[in-house]
């Protein structure tokens, strides 16, 4: 029995030797286990995500030109206008008739449309005072964005008629010394052209003169009196 129990000590101390031994660590659990099969891997999840990503949006380029003082535009009036129909401060409308460029890019374009306004209006006088109107464009509108202009007022003057109103007067009077001559010798004659020379004058006082008239269609062209700066998206 004795020796049964010493062959049992040298059997443990045996396994006790072969075992692992005291400084050994246990292998770590904290490895990274292997993917799953059909999960994605890290490469192709972030190539997904690069995919899915919305593309920055760029800034538009803006410009700035200016139109200098002096450039010239031609205007083309959508309204009518006249001295004997309109009166200050009527609104008035007309459209850029050729495009103004700078540098030979087009700033202005063909058709933009140019507002302003009746400045003075005055019809035509009963023999002292001629007709006359006036107009100034405050506003040109490029794209959707309205500009504030300065630009030369438009002024026109009817025509004199010294010659038609001494014409007038004069027939009357030729015709009356005429009648009265034939009627009263010299003294009748004086007497008929004083008379018919009344008559001439008094067809002037109730005739007036000429009247200024801009129907639509009409060309004016006017200049930049301080320089114009427009945005060019």
């Amino acid at each position: 029995m004795k020796r049964l129990l010493i062959g049992l000590c040298f059997i443990t101390l045996a396994f006790g030797a072969c075992g692992p031994s005291a400084g050994t660590q246990p292998a770590s659990t904290n490895e990274a286990a292997p993917p799953a099969a059909g999960a994605p891997s890290a490469a192709r999840g972030s190539a997904v995500s690069a995919d899915h990503r919305v593309p920055p949006t760029s800034t538009p380029v803006v410009r700035r030109v200016t139109v200098p003082a002096g450039t010239e535009l031609t205007l083309t009036l959508r309204t009518r206008v006249g001295s004997a129909i309109n009166q200050a401060g009527d609104p008035i409308e007309a459209t850029v008739a050729a495009p103004v460029l700078v540098n030979g890019a087009p700033v202005i374009p063909e058709q933009a449309t140019v507002t302003g306004t009746v400045v003075t209006a005055r019809p035509s006088g009963r023999v002292k005072g001629r007709a006359s109107i006036g107009l100034e464009f405050r506003q040109v509108s490029v794209g959707d964005r309205a500009y504030p202009i300065k630009v030369a007022p438009v002024r026109r003057t009817a025509a004199a008629t010294h010659k038609k109103d001494t014409l007038e007067i004069g027939v009357p009077a030729a015709a009356g010394t005429l009648i009265g001559a034939l009627a009263g010798g010299k003294k009748g004659a004086l007497i008929g052209g004083a008379v018919a020379g009344g008559a001439g004058t008094a067809y002037v006082l109730a005739t007036p003169g000429q009247d200024v008239l801009m129907p639509a269609g009409t060309t004016l062209r006017v200049k930049l009196l301080d320089p114009l700066t427009v945005q060019i998206d």
